[in-house]
């Protein structure tokens, strides 16, 4: 009889410290939630995949270009000179950063369910870097085609402002993150949030 009742103690109480378990992976949920969409970014808590597609790392064109102009017998003229060195050294760190966001990013999905703020909050940092540079090198680009129709009228813009277009939203962005301190000065003004959160490629389960 009393080992019975040892035995049914000791059931119930495996019960009872489950139930536990199981309320506190609840509230363990919820209070994750709480940090990462409150204190990190919005949704974050919902993240769960990657995206991003990857891109090969870029040959060193700036490189080859800076050799070409010293040693080689054409020699660009300015500015298409200087455009053209820019646009080529901006795109290849605009895709290091990308690389590397990336990388970081799937660090942080492969972790999961812990959640490794460290491998967001880098990936953030190199896409915001990736979208400042990767708009130099548009921009670039664009100037370059204005210096090349000057000769050649069929040379296409690689976009036009307010156009919508890829690249154009792309300079939004960038202007975003280059003008956070407006935003800033506004937010206090209004008491109103400021915050841009670019989703990057990710998916969540809304």
């Amino acid at each position: 009889m009393a080992k019975s009742i040892i035995g049914a103690a000791g059931s119930w109480r495996a019960i009872d410290d489950e139930r536990w378990q199981r309320a506190g992976s609840r509230l363990m949920v919820q209070f994750y939630a709480g940090i990462l969409d409150d204190l990190t970014a919005p949704k974050l808590s919902l993240l769960n995949s990657c995206d991003a597609p990857d891109v090969p790392e870029l040959p060193n064109y700036h490189g080859s270009l800076v050799l070409n102009q010293t040693f080689g017998p054409g020699k660009y003229a300015e500015p298409a000179k200087v455009l053209l060195l820019n646009f080529l050294r901006r795109l290849r760190w605009a895709t290091e950063e990308y690389r590397s966001g990336r990388a970081n990013l799937k660090k942080y999905i492969s972790a999961l369910p812990q959640h490794e703020l460290g491998y967001f909050n880098r990936a953030l940092a190199h896409f915001e870097d990736c979208i400042l540079n990767a708009n130099v090198a548009i921009a670039c680009l664009n100037g370059l085609g204005t210096c090349l129709r000057s000769a050649d009228p069929s040379v296409p813009s690689v976009f036009n402002l307010g156009d919508g277009s890829d690249y154009d939203r792309l300079r939004l962005l960038s202007n975003r993150i280059k003008h956070f301190d407006e935003d800033i000065v506004d937010a206090a003004r209004t008491q109103l949030s400021t915050c841009q959160w670019p989703r990057f490629g990710s998916r969540t389960t809304d």
